[in-house]
């Protein structure tokens, strides 16, 4: 063992060798992964919670040979930034008198000018300007890693992670747009990354704040207009939050977000080159010997190995 251990240490230092290295991969089926991104205000246990909510109910809908391979995970962002100062300048201006937002909708009183100084500090609403950078960089490196293991994405967002989808989105190659789908909820942002379904209630206080406030201060980026109604909550009174009222059970908006998620889903399509978990087989040629390593590798379940060919350089 220790002749062995010294021929490989002199066999590096060589001035020129060749390496062959190829995976051989084990069978593994696609996935189906779920993933959701929180919204505004959300605290990390909260947002897991969210989770594992949506989770269990789209689970229950799979047929038995999908919920075999199917597994869910979290796409953390911190909320702070730009949404969340000008949701607060809203929600202090009104001083959750929800009749005074409601008569400032219909036009019988003027826009608050603290919302509109909020506006202007703020500036438009638009991805690029409302993501925070690190909490980006992870989810991209977890939806390509997904992707590139061979397996299909849906991706669930509330409230302010719609932004943060968006922007990943648009740096995800054309060819791995196939295998990752969005579906928005209570979206801010002007569009769903993909051209992907929405769920929005007409009586979620936040994005119609948003809309108004917007729309007085002149922007071009308004929020995707209602498209249904969630029941009322008397845990949520602004009619915003994610499980207490989109995904309140019996409602029209828990229905709709079932029923696009199980959509999207059904039209993606994983990579056909995926990268598998496997082993090293590496033949290092030593002058006229070469020498075969065969090294088996225990890998965490998202850890993925590509096929490598590495050419003759020097040492």
């Amino acid at each position: 063992m220790r002749l062995f251990s010294t021929i490989m240490v002199l066999c590096l230092f060589i001035s020129s060798f060749s390496a062959q290295a190829a995976v051989q991969p084990f069978c593994q089926e696609t996935k189906y992964v779920l993933v959701f991104g929180n919204g505004v205000w959300t605290k990390f246990i909260d947002a897991y919670n969210d989770k594992k909510k949506l989770e269990q109910v789209i689970k229950a809908q799979l047929p038995p040979d999908r919920r075999a391979v199917f597994r869910s995970d979290l796409a953390y962002d911190n909320t702070q930034g730009k949404l969340e100062d000008l949701l607060e300048a809203t929600r202090q201006a009104i001083n959750s008198d929800y009749h005074l937002f409601w008569r400032i909708l219909a036009g019988l009183i003027p826009m608050p000018q603290a919302i509109l100084d909020a506006v202007k500090a703020q500036g438009p609403l638009i991805t690029p300007c409302v993501v925070q950078a690190a909490d980006l960089a992870n989810h991209i490196a977890m939806y390509k890693r997904e992707i590139l293991e061979g397996n299909i994405v849906t991706v669930v967002v509330h409230s302010q992670g719609n932004f943060f989808v968006n922007e990943a989105f648009a740096q995800l190659t054309p060819d791995e747009h196939t295998s990752l789908g969005v579906v928005g909820v209570a979206d801010p942002d002007f569009f769903v990354a993909g051209g992907g379904p929405y769920t929005t209630s007409g009586n979620d206080l936040v994005i119609l704040a948003i809309t108004a406030v917007e729309s007085a201060a002149g922007s071009a980026f308004l929020p995707p207009p209602p498209n249904t109604i969630a029941l009322p909550s008397l845990t949520d009174l602004s009619g915003h939050f994610f499980t207490a009222s989109y995904m309140k059970d019996d409602s029209a908006s828990r229905a709709k977000i079932i029923q696009d998620t199980l959509n999207t889903f059904n039209r993606l399509t994983p990579r056909s080159n995926p990268a598998k978990q496997g082993a090293i087989v590496a033949t290092l040629t030593c002058g006229a010997e070469p020498m075969s390593i065969f090294t088996p590798l225990n890998l965490a379940d998202r850890m993925c190995i590509t096929r490598a060919n590495k050419a003759p350089r020097a040492a």
